[in-house]
């Protein structure tokens, strides 16, 4: 996973790193670009438009999976369309499932429940569960800005948590109050919850990958962007994920930059410092040939 603060160069290592495994390793290798601005494919020089949340094989032996929120229809605003309660619960596929509740919670009780976050997280989940599948030996992930990654580990664990709940004592809870709620009831007895020990399993999985995923930490070699780094190991580190390497892009050479980079020359895990490299930003440069030599040096130098 590469994380930082945004514009410091997350999305051209990620790509970088991809392109050198995938046509100098020979690994079947994944982007998974679950930042916002989804610049992969610009990085990439793709033309066509990826289409979000499976699998879109590249001409650069490798994969990408561009994960994005899907619109749906709330429950208040089902009920007022007309929509059947199974109308409304088909709309949630899959780790989706979990939705739902969060969303009805929200509509009836006015509880604040982040929908969002928890679609995209269940999104990764299941895109991750699909990538295993397929027998991928290399999923890199973009990752959106530090508030971004905060809400991504976040989340990771409090779904688990409200998965958990919901199997043990928030079920009959939920029942109770089904009685006032038709909706919630029929979400109980629908086919999320009677598979529910399943997803529990399915999410948790996904837990213990973003733990044991490699993390990478970039930034650029000015005063902010190195200051975020520390705050963005501590969301890493809190969440029980473990720093891998620290990348440093745009290196000029300039006399600034020592002193900037003197804080970084203590935290214990590899420093890779990428120059500044103009024909990245350069109308028809190979941009592909550069972005290997670049993975060529993460892998030598942070991995």
């Amino acid at each position: 996973m590469f994380c930082g603060k945004g514009g410091v160069g997350k999305t051209s290592s990620t790509v970088a790193l991809a392109l050198y495994l995938s046509s100098q390793r020979n690994k079947k290798v994944a982007v998974v670009d679950y930042d916002g601005g989804h610049s992969v494919a610009n990085t990439l020089g793709l033309s066509s438009k990826l289409v979000p949340n499976i699998i879109n094989k590249t001409d650069h032996n490798m994969s990408i999976v561009v994960v994005e929120n899907t619109s749906f229809v709330p429950i208040k605003e089902a009920k007022r369309r007309g929509f059947t309660i199974d109308q409304y619960l088909q709309q949630f596929p899959g780790s989706l499932g979990i939705l739902p509740l969060s969303d009805m919670v929200c509509e009836f009780f006015g509880v604040l429940t982040d929908v969002i976050t928890m679609q995209k997280f269940a999104i990764l989940v299941d895109v991750l569960a699909q990538l295993e599948k397929e027998k991928y030996t290399h999923v890199i992930i973009d990752v959106e800005p530090t508030a971004g990654l905060e809400r991504l580990l976040t989340n990771a664990e409090s779904t688990v948590h409200s998965l958990l709940n919901l199997q043990n004592k928030g079920r009959a809870e939920l029942a109770l109050i089904g009685v006032k709620w038709p909706e919630i009831r029929a979400y109980l007895k629908g086919e999320y919850i009677r598979h529910a020990d399943q997803h529990c399993v399915q999410i948790q999985r996904t837990v213990k990958r973003l733990k044991a995923s490699k993390y990478f930490i970039v930034c650029t070699p000015e005063a902010s962007p190195v200051d975020q780094t520390f705050e963005v190991r501590r969301i890493i580190e809190k969440f029980g994920g473990r720093v891998t390497g620290y990348v440093v892009n745009n290196m000029r050479n300039e006399p600034h930059e020592s002193d900037v980079l003197s804080r970084l020359s203590g935290v214990g895990v590899p420093l890779v410092l990428m120059q500044r490299r103009n024909e990245l930003h350069r109308p028809g440069a190979n941009k592909t040939e550069i972005l290997l030599q670049m993975g060529e040096i993460l892998v030598r130098e942070g991995m």
